[in-house]
């Protein structure tokens, strides 16, 4: 309010909280709750007298709730029908025409004010007439959208600057201070951010441009949605503890969790209208008492939004878990409904159809199996396939109890509420013994849930590399040895086996991604610094430039580390589409060459086919292109320090060697065999004394180490040396045992690692 009176190029628009969502138009103003009547005066004010008017109504509201939390820091109800009354009444008088302000504000429209005295602007107000005819509506309409968009589900306020969301936790004694805080920053950063981008020329105004609001929107990335518990919010400001936000944990998902879920229907997801033999990117499990009405009411939300009722959800599919209270308890109607649509073989694209219609049933909790049939064969269902699986005690009883066990597995307990997508389990807080019918999360929601599972865990480059895969014959085309045509196509079960796939890489993918070095993030920011045309150059993937991976590298171009790196790079980048920026950071003054020798690192080099796919790799060579013939040179190998590699077999001397002084055969050029031998590799450790008196004695110089496998104890040998108790031991690949050699060494010492 304080940045519009001051003229900053801001519109300020003020939501109605939940509550009002589900107020009457129609009904009485004393009905009408205290939150209702102020939002109502607001949207009066501004419709009447216009923006400073309704500002000033937010200033009086303001004051009067300072002094309310002044006399009791936790109030029921922060304001009273009658200080909404009073803050209506004094802006009423000095804004409408003939008002104090009006005179000094706004002399030119002087003849569009209203001519009304206050007290029958506010009879106007309480009957809903004149000025206020449409005020009540608009007001819900207003509360609605804020619903809609996840701005009211939890009781922090939101300060939304183009978007970006700020939370404030509920009433205070330093709430409304806070808000000023709170509001302030975020129009300043906003600010910001607007004037960067018209430096760069990314916002455009004009009668063919989209709204600047629109282009604002589309630049930062916005969600259709807020939910702090699925996206966080853009920037949190408290003076204490915020409330509790559902809490979510990324696990890896395994094969045996995918397998149990398959266990449950032939096969078991839903799927949005017809994109059954679609790659899914998201795959949502949720998990419910689905014989309550608070899961019955998340299933909805669930097919409300495969239904098409919060975007595109072709990149979804959906599986419903029961996890009833009480497991022991025979499965309600709803609940063997909702288990035998899933056990549906075929016509499953009308399942979502009839589920929707099932659990917006006004009489679900009362509902009848013959209704349940009834219901099934007028959405095109089989209905003797339905009523046979219906009626199966034995499978579905087998089915009850692969859920229960997978909900355990996924760490909830009997009848707990949780909603996993794409391995992220969150676990959803229970409205149980509250009247109404609730949900946690809404169509929207699930929407955001997708978009994060495509973008933040993956699922999209996930889903890219595996239909890649297939298409380059990668991928075997999978299927059963119990598999029929007349149950079920080809097309279908290859691709919810694909999916699998997905849902697996992009769970392993989320899982160990989050969890960066904390010094990640100085390193992120000074690349950042760098990030500039001239100073780095970037190559993006060969393979597929959707795949969400990206290395960063600084190094010296002529350094031994950049020959080794490179090969590295390049088949990372060829191979699983690796974007690669490069920050050179060349030494300044040379005194030398700083390279000295011609060096190939070994990478795997793969067969190309014939449509551009990669086949089984090559034998591992190096190759060398264009050397000087009349040079000295030296042929050795780069290897491990570990690893004791030695030449056994050269047909010269390779520490000397002149190529064109190589015997050359009739056909072909020049030509050196020489082998090389991996003889050992060394087993290295470090002893200490640790019941020495002394620092100088702290290391056991001297004792004899044993080296051995399985029965023989005694194929190497070593003594512990005097620095740093180091000893070293060569050994072959595979598990060795290191002992105390007999005698002294026993006598004194016992092992202990």
């Amino acid at each position: 309010v304080d940045a519009v009176v001051d003229g900053w190029p801001i519109r300020l628009g003020v939501l109605p909280p939940a509550t009002v969502a589900a107020a009457d138009p129609a009904a009485p103003w004393e009905s009408q709750t205290p939150s209702t009547q102020a939002s109502a005066a607001l949207h009066a004010a501004t419709a009447a007298l216009g923006t400073r008017a309704a500002c000033a109504v937010i200033t009086q509201l303001a004051a009067l709730g300072i002094e309310v939390q002044d006399r009791d820091p936790i109030p029921d109800t922060m304001l009273t029908s009658a200080q909404v009354d009073t803050a209506f009444t004094k802006v009423w008088e000095l804004y409408s025409k003939g008002g104090a302000q009006a005179e000094d504000e706004y002399e030119e429209e002087e003849d569009v004010l209203p001519d009304m005295a206050a007290s029958v602007a506010l009879e106007h107000l309480h009957a809903g007439s004149d000025f206020a005819t449409t005020v009540l509506q608009a007001v819900v309409q207003a509360a609605k959208y804020a619903d809609l968009k996840g701005m009211t589900g939890s009781p922090m306020a939101h300060v939304a600057m183009n978007g970006a969301i700020s939370d404030v936790p509920p009433s205070t004694h330093m709430s409304v201070a806070l808000w000023s805080q709170v509001a302030l920053q975020a129009v300043r950063d906003e600010m910001r951010q607007v004037q960067e981008f018209i430096y760069y020329g990314k916002l455009q105004q004009g009668p063919e441009w989209l709204p600047l609001l629109r282009q604002v929107l589309m630049l930062t990335g916005s969600a259709p949605r807020h939910n702090p518990s699925i996206l966080p919010a853009s920037a949190s400001v408290t003076t204490g503890p915020m409330p509790e936000v559902m809490p979510s944990t990324q696990i890896a998902v395994t094969k045996d969790q995918l397998e149990a879920v398959a266990g449950l229907g032939q096969p078991p997801y839903l799927h949005p209208g017809t994109s059954m033999d679609q790659i899914k990117a998201a795959t949502h499990w949720v998990v419910a008492d689905l014989g309550s009405t608070d899961g019955a009411t998340l299933a909805l939300e669930a097919i409300r939004f495969l239904a098409g009722e919060a975007g595109d959800a072709t990149a979804s599919r959906v599986a419903l878990i029961n996890n009833p209270l009480d497991p022991a308890a025979k499965p309600s109607l709803l609940e063997r409904t909702l288990s035998a649509a899933q056990r549906l073989p075929s016509r499953r694209s009308r399942i979502v159809g009839f589920l929707k219609a099932l659990l917006q049933h006004r009489h679900l909790d009362t509902i009848l199996e013959a209704d349940v049939l009834r219901l099934a064969d007028s959405s095109g269902l089989n209905a003797k396939g339905f009523e046979d699986l219906l009626g199966d005690v034995a499978a579905g009883r087998t089915t009850h109890n692969r859920q229960c066990t997978l909900a355990r597995d996924l760490g909830l307990e009997a009848g707990a509420s949780a909603v996993v997508t794409n391995g992220r389990v969150l676990r959803l807080q229970s409205s149980r013994g509250a009247p109404g019918r609730h949900s946690p999360l809404v169509a929207g929601d699930f929407a955001l849930l997708q978009s994060h599972a495509v973008t933040g865990q993956y699922g999209a480059g996930a889903a890219a590399i595996v239909t890649k895969a297939l298409e380059g014959g990668r991928l075997p085309r999978p299927h059963t040895d119990d598999e029929s045509e007349d149950d079920l196509d080809e097309e279908a079960q290859t691709s919810e086996q694909l999916s699998d796939l997905v849902v697996q890489a992009s769970s392993v993918l989320a899982t160990y991604s989050g969890k960066p070095d904390p010094r990640s993030g100085r390193l992120a920011a000074a690349f950042e610094a760098l990030a500039t045309d001239h100073l780095n150059v970037t190559l993006p993937g060969e393979w597929l430039g959707a795949v969400p991976m990206m290395a960063r590298v600084l190094l010296d171009p002529l350094s031994k580390a950049a020959q080794k790196l490179a090969p590295l790079l390049s088949l990372l980048r060829r191979h699983l589409g690796l974007q690669v920026t490069l920050f050179m950071n060349p030494v300044l003054e040379l005194s030398d060459l700083p390279l000295k020798s011609y060096y190939r690192y070994v990478v795997p080099q793969f067969i190309e086919t014939d449509d551009g796919s990669s086949g089984p790799p090559r034998p591992p060579a190096a190759v060398f292109e264009a050397l000087p013939g009349t040079q000295v040179l030296t042929l050795n190998m780069d290897v491990p320090e570990a690893w004791l590699v030695e030449a056994v077999q050269a047909e010269a001397d390779l520490d000397n060697l002149r190529l064109a002084e190589l015997p050359q055969p009739p056909a072909g050029a020049p030509a050196l065999h020489a082998e090389f031998q991996l003889e050992a590799l060394l087993l290295t450790g470090q002893c200490i004394d640790t019941g020495a008196a002394t620092r100088q004695d702290v290391t056991p110089r001297g004792v004899q180490l044993w080296a051995g496998r399985g029965t023989e104890r005694h194929l190497r040998d070593t003594l512990v040396m005097a620095n740093l108790g180091y000893f070293q031991l060569q050994a072959s690949p595979g598990a060795w045992a290191v002992h105390l050699a007999p005698g002294r060494s026993q006598e004194l010492y016992y092992v202990r690692c």
